[in-house]
């Protein structure tokens, strides 16, 4: 007798635990005492993501949409005290893959999505972009008085901060799921 495929994570330190339990016919998501079920063939889109959290330079998220329900978010982390997370990569690989089969095999029409939405793309680059230019302009700035560290401290942390957004944005370009899911979406 197998048992079915189950994940749990709490997305924020003081909100009670999601589980997630793949039953043959259905997500099942129980949080606080409540139970919902969601079944595979009710599901319109499942989106994979980059997306790191709190002080991890890592993390990924799965958003599901299904037909008359509110949308159903888990993340590879799990708060375990008001600050800190732990990763549950092998898990979540292990979950999310399975979730995708399955959704795959009851509604061939359902989106099977990675990355995010280009218009957030765009955003997220143009922010990333100004702020670190701006943070370059007052780099230079304190640079040309006589807070030559402050500058070189700033510039620094001016070019960590583009190319992390660089990263951020390219591991998240915009893809339709096909046979396997893309190594950028997982952990």
């Amino acid at each position: 007798m197998s048992l079915d495929p189950s994940y749990s994570c709490r997305l924020q330190p003081l909100q009670p635990e999601y589980s997630f339990t793949l039953t043959p016919a259905a997500l099942v998501v129980e949080r606080a005492g409540k139970s919902a079920r969601v079944s595979y063939r009710d599901i319109v889109s499942v989106r994979l993501s980059f997306l790191p959290r709190g002080l991890h330079a890592t993390g990924f998220r799965t958003q599901i949409h299904a037909v008359a329900t509110r949308p159903v978010k888990f993340d590879d982390g799990t708060f375990t005290t008001g600050f800190l997370q732990e990763r549950r990569s092998a898990e979540y690989r292990a979950f999310v893959t399975a979730l995708v089969a399955r959704v795959r095999s009851a509604n061939p029409r359902a989106a099977l999505l990675g990355g995010r939405p280009q218009w957030l793309q765009y955003v997220t680059a143009l922010f990333g972009g100004a702020f670190s230019l701006m943070l370059l302009l007052v780099a230079w700035r304190a640079s040309m008085g006589e807070r030559v560290l402050s500058g070189v401290m700033l510039a620094s942390f001016a070019l960590v901060f583009a190319a992390w957004t660089w990263r951020f944005v390219q591991r998240n370009q915009p893809c339709e799921i096909g046979a396997d899911i893309p190594p950028d979406l997982l952990p």
